[in-house]
């Protein structure tokens, strides 16, 4: 059996050769795997996170997956690409049909190979497969996804294969969580309350709730743990949702299934925590990682914070 993906082809900005296309999540799956020469090991949060998105089955889109297919040779002859594979049962045709007045259309023949070998390697888009993979769902089969193949040769494939993984991974200035978070929190009308709570997570409601009321005034030993001094960016969303999640993941360990606090219970809570960093050996930390640990203590066990806060 063999499964031929379509797309159209062009020689890209930096003279990279392009196959663009769409195929089924379970094709682009079956046929590729992430090489441990340059992709990270798989992060299982990450990953987890992206099963939950697909599950919720709303807003589901995400940019192209990109692959690299090595091939013997790769020729430029009479104006014309050709490509030869040392697979057997590989094939890139080239139909000559035109969709633009650059691009061609393009077929790309993978035949299924013996134990599990697999011939697209993964330059981005290894945690969207591998979830995909994990959910086991035939209900994600049919789906259509984006995808982009670069042609290679492959005595040059690895080394062009690492540049654009870092590329990719590195050139863009990524968003900070405060920016993403922020821009979701404030949107009121576009995510009231039960659905940001249905897409995004209890935490996230919670926290547009209870960020509003935090004074920063009576607060005042929690302004460097939040962003609020001078010179700091804003960080209100981000130490509220990483806290309250923290806050989730212990309680599953626990197996505790207790809702979130309220925003009420919540804006107690942080007030006992700053009562905590009045210490001063406390009042230059920025820590969101130390202050999700003092709420969570402040949350579950009020002898067990104190100890805590001793300790600490």
């Amino acid at each position: 059996m063999s499964t031929t993906f379509r797309g159209v082809f062009s020689e890209v900005f930096g003279g990279i050769l392009t196959m663009r296309g769409f195929a089924h999540f379970a094709d682009l799956a079956k046929h590729s795997q992430p090489n441990e020469a340059y992709q990270r090991k798989p992060y299982s949060e990450h990953q987890a996170e992206i099963e939950k998105f697909y599950r919720n089955k709303h807003d589901l889109f995400f940019p192209e997956l990109v692959f690299a297919m090595p091939l013997d040779q790769v020729l430029l002859d009479g104006g014309k690409y050709q490509f030869s594979s040392g697979e057997p049962g590989v094939k890139v045709t080239i139909t000559g049909t035109r969709t633009a007045s650059t691009l061609e259309r393009v077929n790309l023949i993978l035949p299924d190979l013996p134990d599990g070998k697999r011939l697209l390697q993964r330059i981005d888009g290894n945690h969207r497969l591998r979830a995909y993979e994990n959910l086991n769902d035939t209900a994600f089969d049919r789906y259509l996804i984006p995808f982009c193949i670069v042609l290679l040769r492959k005595d040059q494939a690895l080394t062009i294969e690492k540049a654009l993984f870092f590329n990719i991974n590195s050139k863009a200035r990524p968003l900070t969580s405060e920016e993403i978070y922020r821009s979701i929190i404030e949107d009121e009308e576009g995510f009231p309350d039960d659905l940001l709570e249905r897409d995004f997570g209890p935490e996230f409601v919670v926290c547009r709730q209870t960020r509003k009321e935090l004074n920063f005034t009576y607060l005042s030993n929690l302004r460097d743990v939040f962003g609020q001094n001078e010179g700091q960016d804003d960080s209100r969303c981000t130490v509220l949702i990483e806290s309250l999640k923290d806050l989730q993941v212990e309680r599953k360990r626990l197996n505790d299934s207790s809702p979130l606090p309220d925003n009420v219970d919540l804006l107690q809570v942080i007030q006992k925590v700053n009562a905590s960093y009045a210490d001063e050996r406390l009042q230059g930390s920025y820590s969101t990682g130390l202050f999700s640990a003092f709420l969570f203590f402040a949350i579950q066990d009020g002898a067990r914070y104190r100890q805590f806060e001793t300790w600490v």
